[in-house]
């Protein structure tokens, strides 16, 4: 059953809930003017237990803000019930206007909360290219077309059915640079990776990076619109440019070595799929081999850190799921 139907499913035979009242937590300066505030991963551990109610309510995602010189940059508008708690702790730490809303990606928990931080500060919200055709290829309904996952969600999120989606103003193609009177940014999309539309956000005095959903801190990747033979390649760009502080879309904070992780979990799940179907498995016998896929993952040092360690109630939380996306990609 797709993540789609299984959302449908849910929330047919479930009541609206609110969302998770968890507090958002205090950032941390990374440098000053540089914040990183991490969300809480209940999505992941919920979602394995109880299904797609379980972990749509507490769907989260990190964020992070720069101050410009004078003005301030913010990092994913997080989801819609948590905007007014995210702008607030931004306000705790400075009072200069939030001029540009970066999203990382087209996903929910990084966009939905778009609206409501536009209609408070009045910021531009930037992507890059590719992820407004995401947008437009996922979110459907939101362009005049059939339903997409944002209806899905709304139906067990009262937060985002009050919150229609709000595309990003300014997109751009490879690179956008950002030049404040403090500090310059960068705005780097290399090619494919966990969306076809990631952009990473480089500060290259600071050496800090982030990095959205193209790296995860755990056992904490989607891939559902992955491209996997890619994605390995976006993080090695991003390893040349020689990061201090790397800040996922999920997860703690690392440094460069988080990347590396990440890039050698993906590269060793190929190779682990990309054998089993050059000796004539199909994706049937590979899924029925899932423990020996997970065992061989948890015996590789630099890899096991991102291995999901058993299959989850929601299929989309699981090393089949990423199996699967790999085999139809190969």
């Amino acid at each position: 059953m797709t993540q789609s139907c299984l959302l449908e499913h849910d929330a047919e035979t479930h009541a609206a809930v609110p969302p998770q009242t968890e507090p958002l937590g205090v950032s941390e300066a990374l440098a000053p003017g540089v914040y990183f505030l991490k969300g809480a991963t209940r999505y992941f551990q919920e979602g394995a237990v109880t299904g797609p109610a379980g972990a749509i309510r507490s769907l989260m995602c990190n964020n992070g803000w720069v101050d410009l010189g004078d003005e301030v940059l913010l990092i994913d508008a997080n989801m819609p019930g948590r905007a007014d708690a995210l702008l607030a702790e931004v306000r705790r730490t400075t009072d200069k206007p939030i001029r540009f809303l970066v999203n990382t990606h087209h996903h929910g928990d990084h966009i939905y909360g778009n609206r409501p931080i536009y209609e408070r500060t009045g910021a531009t919200i930037i992507s890059c290219a590719e992820m407004a055709e995401e947008l437009r290829r996922y979110e459907t309904g939101a362009f005049g077309g059939p339903p997409g996952r944002w209806e899905l969600v709304a139906k067990l999120r009262p937060d985002v059915a009050a919150t229609p989606i709000l595309a990003p103003k300014i997109t751009y193609d490879r690179r956008l640079v950002l030049e404040g009177s403090a500090r310059r940014v960068e705005l780097l999309h290399l090619t494919w990776g966990h969306t076809r539309g990631d952009t990473a956000v480089w500060l290259p005095e600071e050496r800090v990076m982030f990095t959205g959903d193209l790296v995860a801190n755990g056992a904490f990747n989607i891939v559902r619109d992955g491209e996997m033979r890619r994605w390995p390649e976006f993080l090695q760009g991003l390893e040349t440019l020689k990061p201090l502080v790397v800040c996922p879309g999920h997860g703690d904070r690392g440094d460069a070595d988080l990347l590396s992780r990440q890039r050698t979990f993906f590269e060793a799940l190929l190779v682990q799929v990309e054998r089993r179907k050059k000796a004539g498995q199909d994706l049937p016998q590979l899924l029925a081999g899932i423990e020996d896929i997970r065992a061989t993952l948890l015996a590789d040092d630099s890899a096991m850190r991102h291995v999901i360690p058993r299959e989850a109630d929601l299929p989309v939380l699981s090393l089949s799921a990423q199996v699967e996306r790999v085999f139809g990609q190969i």
